[in-house]
């Protein structure tokens, strides 16, 4: 009789544990965005905290072609984030990026706003992901612009 009670408190226990992770991987999900002040590449990370992400996003604006990225911003909350990008052709760029926003839709849209804000006259959107943390984002978000 002990094993079937043994049995149960082993699938209680690890009921308990993988449930744990996901609230750990909800709580310090993060998305980072980095960009070279060069020539405007830019980078983005996910990470599960802000120098995990951060990495993330300087390494993938290096593979992008950035001889020096910068860390850019950051935001704690998962779901979709932006990054949209305007030249004028003569060296002054624009970028807007938005994360953590519930619906793609949306990202883009802060993103490309964000751009408009920075000086950007025809921005496009350059990159579009999503933080796939399993939960829902309370569609908050955080968007920034740069210009050169």
């Amino acid at each position: 009789m002990d094993c079937p009670v043994t049995a149960k408190t082993w699938v209680k226990a690890l009921t308990v544990c993988v449930c744990g992770a996901f609230v750990c991987a909800e709580v310090w999900a993060a998305a980072a965005l980095a960009y070279d002040a060069d020539t405007g590449v830019l980078g983005y990370g996910i990470g599960t905290d802000k120098p995990t992400s951060k990495a993330a996003a300087l390494a993938d604006c290096t593979n992008n072609g950035a001889t020096q990225p910068v860390f850019w911003f950051w935001y704690s909350k998962p779901g979709w984030g932006a990054t949209c990008y305007s030249d004028d052709g003569g060296g002054q760029w624009a970028i807007g990026g938005a994360l953590g926003y519930r619906t793609k839709r949306r990202a883009k849209r802060i993103a490309k706003r964000e751009c408009r804000n920075g000086g950007g006259t025809n921005c496009q959107i350059v990159d579009v992901f999503h933080d796939t943390t399993p939960t829902k984002s309370e569609g908050g978000g955080r968007g920034m612009h740069l210009h050169s």
